[in-house]
């Protein structure tokens, strides 16, 4: 017997991969990167696919580039946006409601509302960054009530 009052409580959920994941473009070295002793291949890969932690994914081709389509033809290090983050979080069109959501939840017996979300749903569109998914909690009762959320 599921509780009469989930049906007042809806919840809508999007995901990484509702995410386009950005083409390719040439990465301008900084000043400081480009005093860095880039000589030697090894070391210029390293300065190329450091982490720094900006929400790009950086690639060091050496100018191979048809993999990554978007990077010129001359690029040695090529970086995509991997991790859309705040402003995508923060977008009206990125919220999660009943006409765009990936998942939604359903009661269980005890009443509470449950969306069950594997790794595998994910479909690797997270590569190289974090999925960090939207739940809206939409309350169709008269009078405030609190509401926990919990993931693991």
């Amino acid at each position: 017997d599921v509780a009469p009052h989930t049906d007042l409580v809806s919840m809508y959920i999007l995901d990484c991969s509702r995410s386009n994941i950005a083409a390719w473009e040439c990465h301008t070295y900084s000043e400081a990167e480009k005093r860095m002793d880039r000589r030697n291949v090894d070391v210029e890969r390293e300065v190329c696919e450091l982490d720094r932690a900006d929400g790009f994914q950086y690639k060091f081709t050496q100018g191979h580039n048809e993999n990554h389509p978007g990077c010129k033809a001359d690029c040695r290090c090529c970086r995509r946006q991997v991790q859309r983050g705040i402003a995508e979080a923060r977008s009206r069109t990125g919220y999660p409601s009943a006409e765009n959501y990936r998942y939604s939840a359903s009661a269980n017996s005890r009443g509470q509302l449950v969306a069950s979300i594997s790794r595998d749903d994910l479909g690797g569109s997270s590569e190289g960054g974090h999925c960090y998914f939207r739940i809206a909690l939409i309350s169709h009762r008269l009078t405030p009530v609190t509401l926990t959320i919990r993931g693991f």
